[in-house]
């Protein structure tokens, strides 16, 4: 009887484990989906702001762009924003804050709380971390803006300014908008 019990036991820890190491297989399948998805939406902008974009920062000599700045969105869907720019110093360090500037209601009453600004700032994706460019190099930045589906319609008005390494602003702040309907 003793042979039996030890021999179900085993049989019992073999088949957690098993589990175990499915359930864990399965999580970082997940974790390598979302973080493949999240590299897709940084790289994936449209051809049209890819253009602007090279044109106001080649042809105009801009510093920081941000063409095609206002944009509708439903609740519950996206729209991705493009910022390019263009070093014309020496190489140097680079990173972009975003924060809600302002909010209109429907009525286009001016809104204030700490509650609202929260909440449309969870709305962006994009990276913060430091870029490097070296002297006349540009780049693109893509801001993915994934509008919640119980968000109060209305405008929301975004400060998008870029950074240098001494963390003093490097060109004009860039404003865009989110007509949320």
């Amino acid at each position: 009887m003793n042979k039996k019990g030890a021999v179900s036991l085993s049989m019992s820890a073999l088949v957690i484990i098993i589990i175990s190491i499915f359930v864990l297989a399965m999580g970082i399948t997940l974790l390598f989906k979302f973080v493949s998805k999240s590299q897709d939406v940084k790289q994936t902008l449209d051809s049209r702001t890819e253009m602007e974009i090279e044109n106001l920062l080649l042809a105009k000599g801009q510093k920081v762009v941000l063409p095609l700045a206002t944009k509708s969105i439903q609740s519950g869907e996206k729209a991705i924003f493009g910022i390019g720019v263009l070093n014309i110093n020496d190489a140097d360090e680079f990173r972009l804050e975003i924060e809600l500037s302002r909010y209109q209601d429907e009525g286009k009453i001016e809104q204030t709380g700490d509650e609202i600004k929260s909440k449309a700032n969870g709305w962006l994706l994009y990276s913060s971390s430091p870029f490097t460019l070296t002297q006349n190099e540009n780049t693109k930045v893509s801001v993915l803006v994934k509008v919640d589906n119980d968000a109060p319609k209305g405008k929301y008005i975004y400060n998008a300014r870029i950074y240098d390494s001494v963390g003093g602003q490097y060109g004009n702040t860039q404003k865009f908008i989110v007509i949320v309907t």
